[in-house]
């Protein structure tokens, strides 16, 4: 056998092996990283919001003045959530100078054209419309919007002028479909899926605190839901609290090895302070996050290891 055929043996022995090797190595992986799969069959559920014009960043109406004017709806698509449809319903009205064939509305998303709507003569002052917002796309955050194109009759005049105005009005929302992704339980994701910044609406997050409420436990409730609540800035949040009841959506859980929820009572005690991302016993779609000690003071060490190292945590 030749120097040439005999490289050419040890190179395919080697691409077998490392193909072995994949094959071995690849399920750990993705188990590691992926739901198991009765889980993605759990979570195939459907959520539905509705945003007014006053969550998508502006008070009861939106003034366009003059041509070529416009106004941006700012909204998010969460970590774990699937936008499948998204419907703009747009209520609206004309200025009585327009020249109706000439003066429309042009909706974008993301700067992608949807649509435009023209002045309606006999409904200058009160129309409303429905848009369906092409959800392709769609990024991590959002905006759609709605942009003046306005002709008076003059034949010269101002873009500015006066007369040229628009107004959406208060019944202005915007309406979507998603459906529940799962995420893996990985600590590299924090602050996500328990607040994500890429929700623009205010942040709700259960609190469970088991047992008798200690000093110390309230501190350490209190380091975690006050990091969660700088994050969540602008949007406000609260932090509904249970005593033993395991919410069915995200939450936090501060457990000891003595004092702990009876939906987790044969979860398997610690010998530090710890932090830990499991799925929800009931809702696989839903994480809880377990900032767990042997007492009340490792809750506190655990709390504060979130706060200052979460960029620092990866695996569940």
């Amino acid at each position: 056998m030749s120097q040439r055929d005999k490289t050419l043996r040890a190179s395919n022995t080697c691409r077998w092996l490392l193909l072995l090797l994949w094959a071995v190595c690849m399920p750990t992986w993705a188990e590691q990283l992926m739901p198991a799969p009765s889980e993605w069959r759990q979570a195939e559920e459907l959520r539905r919001y509705d945003y007014s014009l006053t969550e998508l960043g502006f008070p009861q109406s939106v003034l366009l003045r003059g041509s070529e004017s416009s106004a941006g709806l700012s909204f998010g698509s969460r970590l774990d959530e699937l936008v499948e449809e998204a419907t703009l319903d747009l209520g609206f009205s004309f200025s009585p100078s327009l020249v109706p064939h000439l003066s429309h509305l042009k909706v974008y998303l993301n700067g992608e054209f949807m649509s435009a709507v023209a002045v309606d003569p006999e409904k200058r002052l009160q129309q409303k419309v429905s848009i369906p917002l092409n959800t392709r796309y769609l990024a991590d955050f959002n905006q759609v919007r709605v942009q003046l194109v306005g002709q008076p009759p003059e034949e010269c005049y101002s873009p500015d002028s006066p007369s040229i105005w628009a107004e959406l009005t208060g019944d202005t929302r915007l309406r979507t479909v998603s459906r529940v992704l799962p995420v893996a339980n990985n600590l590299q994701q924090l602050p996500a899926p328990f607040f994500d910044r890429r929700d623009y609406r205010a942040l709700q997050l259960p609190v469970v605190l088991t047992g008798e409420g200690s000093l110390e436990r309230l501190h350490a409730a209190g380091i975690v839901t006050s990091w969660f609540g700088a994050l969540a800035s602008w949007r406000g949040a609260s932090f509904p609290v249970e005593t033993e009841r395991l919410p069915k959506q995200h939450a936090l859980v501060f457990m000891t090895n003595t004092q702990r929820p009876s939906a987790l009572q044969d979860f398997p005690p610690v010998s530090a302070p710890t932090l830990q991302m499991i799925s929800h016993p009931e809702n696989p779609a839903a994480k809880l996050l377990l900032i767990q000690g042997r007492d009340d003071a490792d809750l506190v060490q655990a709390a504060r290891g979130l706060v200052l190292g979460s960029e620092l945590l990866s695996g569940p």
